[in-house]
């Protein structure tokens, strides 16, 4: 199987929020970095948003994908009607998933079938049974196959991980040694780290904090889990270091992050 048969065949999608909606000028604030991936379609009016390293200004007739945790703030100055996709991605090897592993566009023209998909991924978006996954995925799937910058898969080491990823993502409660992923890899514990590194872009320990933390993130804006509980479910030494953690990656505390997070 070649890789990018392995990516597709891998990932899934889980939708948040799926709708079309008219904002207006209150629809300025800020946002905190969002633990979800958004496709816009927009239909009638402008407006802008501000991700950690652009601008974008959303413009009828276009479609736009802005990538999880890049949001920062967002402006409309008059009216913007527009359908709007929020989700997550799943994957049997965590975090290398298609979006993990191809780089994308932001902003293309939007396609004569555009609206449809969006339509198709709204009407499927808590899917009930196998059909109606399968529909979510493909209009997905379709939606964004035109952001794909063309032969930009990534460096695919992912094969040498799979057991390693799958181990994280069950004890991500835990305390993970270094030495215990080395071991389930096969490789001596400085050439795992270097590796891991090489094939991630942040060594292993980082690596585990920041999947901790985005579950945190995505918990505090989907459960009613205090901070104390989520910082014990993650398996953090007390909630006065998963608070200092947190504030540190992301600038404010976790209950911060929850009462500012909104809606976009």
């Amino acid at each position: 199987m070649g890789a990018y048969e392995y990516i597709l065949e891998d990932t899934h999608f889980k939708i948040h929020e799926a709708s079309r909606t008219t904002v207006t000028r209150d629809w300025s604030r800020v946002v905190s970095v969002y633990p979800y991936n958004r496709i816009y379609l927009i239909m009638r009016g402008e407006a802008e948003i501000v991700l950690k390293n652009e601008t974008i200004k959303l413009q009828a007739g276009n479609l736009y994908f802005l990538p999880a945790f890049q949001v920062m703030t967002s402006d409309c100055q008059d009216m913007m009607e527009h359908y709007y996709i929020h989700f997550q991605t799943t994957a049997t090897t965590l975090n290398r998933d298609l979006l993990e592993s191809y780089s994308f566009r932001t902003q293309i023209q939007a396609e004569e079938n555009s609206e449809l998909y969006f339509k198709i991924a709204t009407d499927n978006r808590f899917p009930k049974n196998v059909s109606e996954q399968i529909k979510l995925d493909a209009a997905l799937r379709l939606l964004l196959a035109p952001f794909i910058l063309t032969d930009s898969l990534k460096d695919f080491k992912t094969e040498l991980f799979a057991d390693v990823l799958d181990y994280i993502g069950k004890n991500i409660n835990a305390e993970i040694e270094i030495s215990e992923l080395a071991q389930i890899a096969n490789f001596n514990r400085s050439y795992f780290s270097l590796l891991f590194k090489e094939t991630f872009g942040v060594p292993p320990k980082t690596f585990i904090l920041n999947q901790k933390l985005k579950i945190a993130q995505t918990l505090l804006l989907e459960s009613d889990m205090t901070c104390g509980a989520i910082a014990a479910s993650l398996g953090f030494e007390s909630n006065m270091y998963f608070s200092r953690l947190f504030k540190s990656k992301l600038s404010m505390a976790p209950s911060q992050y929850r009462s500012q997070s909104k809606k976009l």
